[in-house]
């Protein structure tokens, strides 16, 4: 699990992790991966493409303003939320990128975890009615590339203010 080095929690927009001495995030209002190699302290768009300007949906690096951005490495590949919930894995160098699945979102957050090919998503909506604003989350488990297999695990509203999850696998 690769979340110690977000600053907030694992689902927040500015997700980082690290593989080896190289750190990747994602910058959710700039819409692109990042990357920032230690030991050479090369850091740039996570996109190996030499002819490419790195500013539109062409980039390797692109992702999109979607509802989460998060990132984690698993299983020696980068796995990221783009736009409309749809869960991308790529090599470590942002090459051959392919939709695993799409994820069920609400009309806030999303966060995930990979863990033992199982993702874990939490989910947030934020409703309002008659002035009382309702923060509801719920938790799903997916088989890794099987959108089908969700399972909810947990739901929990509150009228009191978002709570933020602590999630231990």
């Amino acid at each position: 699990m690769q979340f110690e080095y977000d600053w907030n929690s694992p689902n927040r927009l500015n997700g980082i992790c690290r593989e080896d001495n190289i750190y990747y995030f994602a910058d959710g209002m700039n819409q692109f991966i990042y990357f920032y190699e230690e030991e050479s302290q090369i850091s740039g768009k996570l996109c190996g493409k030499p002819e490419c300007n790195h500013d539109d949906r062409n980039c390797n690096a692109y992702i999109g303003r979607g509802e989460a951005e998060t990132l984690q490495t698993y299983d020696g590949k980068l796995y990221v939320v783009g736009e409309g919930g749809v869960l991308y894995r790529m090599n470590l160098d942002g090459t051959e990128r392919e939709n695993v699945m799409s994820l069920r979102y609400g009309n806030s957050n999303l966060g995930i975890a990979i863990h033992r090919d199982y993702v874990y998503a939490e989910q947030l909506n934020v409703e309002m009615e008659k002035g009382v604003q309702t923060y509801t989350t719920t938790f799903y488990q997916y088989v890794l590339g099987d959108e089908e297999s969700a399972k909810e695990l947990y739901t929990w509203s509150s009228t009191q203010g978002f709570v933020r999850a602590l999630w231990i696998l």
